[in-house]
């Protein structure tokens, strides 16, 4: 694309509870090492929660008047809204969301005892993120313990296009019945069908990839 402005808003993400692993890949984009460090040190569970969230989006209009000649088949075959172009491992973005990631732990969680303090602090400065009491108070004391990042990254994303499939088998659909039949439609994150597709879509590209089930 050429010349691609996207237009940028103030968003907003929900706070989430997770276990180390899974916010470990969701708020630092690895797991591994960042996952043990967690875990050693915030204990099992966390929230996750997202600060200075904007969004940055492109329109259809946007994509179509901006696209290359030589762009890929694929690309231009999402802009054709071709039902077989969103292939799997193929993705035209639509909205990005950017935002500073903060872990937040809290001791009651932990049984009462005791956050790993040096762990904590080699961890943050290893991802290069702030550690801070809540309220700003004595670290060694804190009930609540926060694990920042300091500038804001990408997040979370929406598609452009999503497949839709319709709900009645194949068998028993109307061939000129064009609602009848799969579709190529742009995505709209207040449609259930839609979201439903787009976590379909993400369960395949985890599988194909081989990657552990993020929620775990």
């Amino acid at each position: 694309f050429d010349n691609l402005t996207p237009v940028s808003s103030p968003g907003t993400l929900p706070n989430v509870r997770l276990g180390h692993a899974a916010a470990a890949r969701l708020a630092v984009g690895a797991a591994g090492i960042v996952d043990a460090k967690l875990s050693a040190s915030l204990g099992d569970e966390v929230v996750l929660r997202y600060d200075s969230v904007t969004t940055q989006t492109i329109s259809q209009h946007a994509f179509r008047n901006a696209i290359r000649a030589d762009a890929p088949d694929a690309v231009k075959r999402l802009l054709n809204k071709e039902v077989d172009a969103l292939a799997d491992g193929v993705l035209l973005l639509g909205t990005v969301f950017a935002a500073k990631p903060t872990l937040r732990a809290e001791r009651r969680r932990q049984g009462g005892a005791g956050f790993s303090l040096p762990g904590l602090r080699s961890l943050a400065s290893w991802l290069g993120w702030d550690l801070r009491a809540q309220g700003g108070g004595d670290l060694k004391n804190a009930e609540v313990i926060d694990l920042g990042c300091k500038q804001a990254v990408p997040v979370a994303f929406r598609p452009a296009f999503i497949r839709v499939e319709p709900g009645q088998p194949a068998t028993f659909r109307e061939f000129n019945n064009p609602d009848a039949r799969p579709q190529l439609v742009p995505f709209d994150a207040g449609d259930t069908d839609h979201r439903a597709a787009l976590a379909a879509w993400m369960d395949r590209q985890i599988a194909r990839l081989g990657i552990a089930d993020p929620g775990a």
